[in-house]
């Protein structure tokens, strides 16, 4: 008979009582799976990896952590999802690889809303002018502070988007794996 180990310390459970301050960091660790590679070698958050565990994210579960310990009314998850599917059919369709990167990677403000723009207008064209990616009252619900700030808290809103486009995405991201960005990546550009 082997002596039971010693107990495990359960990290999931200890992160929720860092909510909802600590949301980002509990969304891209638990549903975008970005790994810690500051975390010591017995740390499980240090091997998540959005490549290979692209299975693991769930818009539904999101959906709920979004309602209710974001929260965040139903038009505004609404507005999330609807953008989410609109970027994950522009990336099948039109963007592919690059574009999925750059969203999944950009860190800096301008740097988003520059692609933001561009990708809008591409999905215009797209579209034959038939559609937007967003109009102003859903770009103002999702990432402005008013009329003129930019939400402090935008790469949570762009992650709550990227999960809802991997959902969508599944089946393009097998055919494609290297579109996810590698751990090492995602880590380096978190840091500049």
């Amino acid at each position: 008979m082997t002596e039971p180990g010693e107990p495990r310390f359960n990290y999931l459970y200890e992160d929720l009582f860092t909510l909802p301050a600590q949301a980002a960091r509990f969304v891209r660790t638990y549903f975008l799976r970005i790994p810690d590679l500051r975390r010591p070698a017995d740390d499980p958050r240090r091997d998540y990896s959005p490549r290979r565990e692209a299975n693991l994210v769930s818009w539904p579960l999101v959906e709920l952590f979004a309602q209710e310990v974001l929260l965040m009314t139903d038009n505004r998850v609404a507005t999330l999802k609807e953008l989410g599917d609109k970027l994950a059919n522009y990336t099948r369709r039109q963007g592919g690889k690059r574009f999925f990167r750059q969203f999944f990677t950009v860190q800096r403000s301008d740097h988003f809303l520059t692609l933001l723009n561009k990708t809008n207008i591409d999905y215009t064209r797209y579209t034959g002018g038939k559609e937007t990616l967003f109009n102003l009252d859903s770009f103002l619900t999702l990432f402005m502070e008013g009329d003129e700030m930019l939400r402090s808290d935008w790469r949570l809103i762009r992650d709550l988007v990227l999960i809802r486009m991997v959902e969508q995405l599944r089946d393009w991201i097998a055919e494609n794996a290297d579109a996810v960005p590698g751990e090492e990546e995602v880590t380096m550009a978190e840091q500049v």
